[in-house]
């Protein structure tokens, strides 16, 4: 799949729109010129149509660079996002998270979920550091005061860290 993105984007930095030009009465034909920015956008809006005719979640940019698209509630929010936990590496591992979920690479992406789970085990001895299963208590304590949200919040995180140790 990364092959055929990568040869859509080496199409579109030499595509370009024929124009005919004078006609060559002697040999019958016409002269051509060549429009490469309309050619280029011309190829960018049928890529585009295909991605979204096919169900893709990817997009063409008017550079010609091929991207992931993310859902709308997802996507503008993910990019604006700075994160801010109190602890540098905990914010530089969300913040590199942050950067590559969007990736059109999968090998990336499962990278971004990885670090994640180290992100959510250091979360987990900042909360407590010398009982990670008490942190399952002392996170949703501090993010929810209402009842019924805490305890899911409580419920996903316990899935969150059995779900872990299997990896």
């Amino acid at each position: 799949m990364l092959r055929i993105l990568d040869f859509i984007e080496i199409i579109y930095a030499s595509v370009a729109k024929p124009i005919l030009g004078k006609h060559h009465d002697f040999f019958n034909h016409h002269h051509l010129t060549f429009d490469r920015q309309s050619g280029q956008e011309q190829f960018r809006a049928t890529v585009n149509r295909i991605f979204l005719r096919n169900g893709v979640a990817f997009e063409m940019l008017s550079t010609g660079r091929i991207v992931r698209v993310l859902p709308p509630v997802l996507g503008e929010d993910l990019k604006r996002t700075i994160v801010r936990t109190g602890d540098r590496t905990l914010d530089n591992m969300l913040d590199e998270c942050r950067a590559k979920f969007s990736d059109r690479n999968p090998l990336v992406r499962r990278e971004v979920l990885e670090r994640l789970w180290d992100g959510w085990e250091r979360l987990k001895s900042l909360a407590d550091r010398s009982d990670k299963k008490m942190a399952i208590k002392i996170i949703p304590d501090a993010t929810a005061s209402e009842l019924s949200l805490r305890a899911r919040l409580e419920e996903e995180a316990t899935e969150l860290t059995s779900i872990g140790c299997l990896r």
